[in-house]
């Protein structure tokens, strides 16, 4: 054997295999076809029951209002006017919402993430009292929530009360939401 060779390689000619496709019937092709159609209507129409709602706002927010009111805006800006937000920052309330805002969110995280870290660090030593306990309660609350009671009751009063602030309904859970 010289050097020049490889031993891998053998002087064998390539195979070439014939891949035999299934054959598909005529209702499988038409079948295949029919579904992909209805699926794609049915994921453009929910894209644009999301989309365009989105977007209606975009443009109702730059259009003149009197046109917004009569319903003449539906695909394009009628009237394009920036009022709007001119009168929203102006205001001062919004200026203090907004700061508000910027202040939970900041000093809640970092509450939130400086007392997850504690907590995970002692949960963390083989040697902390406890430990078990307390990890089996963090993971049972993991896979089992506690329910959404407080929103439900909220959404479901909200959906029951008038203009006038009183419920229509005797009670929350009668209203089905």
């Amino acid at each position: 054997m010289s050097l020049t060779t490889n031993p891998r390689t053998t002087d064998t000619p390539k195979r070439t295999v014939n891949q035999v496709r299934p054959k598909q019937s005529l209702r499988d092709r038409y079948g295949d076809r029919a579904f992909s159609i209805a699926a794609t209507a049915v994921l453009l129409l929910s894209i644009l029951a999301v989309v365009y709602p989105l977007y209606f706002i975009v443009i109702a927010s730059i259009s003149d209002p009197n046109a917004v009111y009569e319903g003449k805006v539906w695909l394009l800006p009628s009237g394009i006017t920036t009022e709007g937000y001119e009168r929203i920052l102006a205001d001062s309330r919004i200026w203090n919402g907004l700061g508000n805002t910027l202040v939970y969110t900041v000093l809640g995280t970092a509450v939130s993430v400086s007392t997850i870290l504690c907590g995970a660090y002692a949960l963390s030593r083989k040697d902390m009292p406890g430990r078990k306990i307390l990890m089996l309660l963090f993971v049972i609350t993991m896979f089992f929530d506690g329910g959404s009671s407080p929103s439900t009751s909220w959404s479901a009063t909200w959906a029951c009360s008038t203009p006038s602030g009183q419920l229509s309904c005797p009670a929350p859970w009668a209203c089905g939401t």
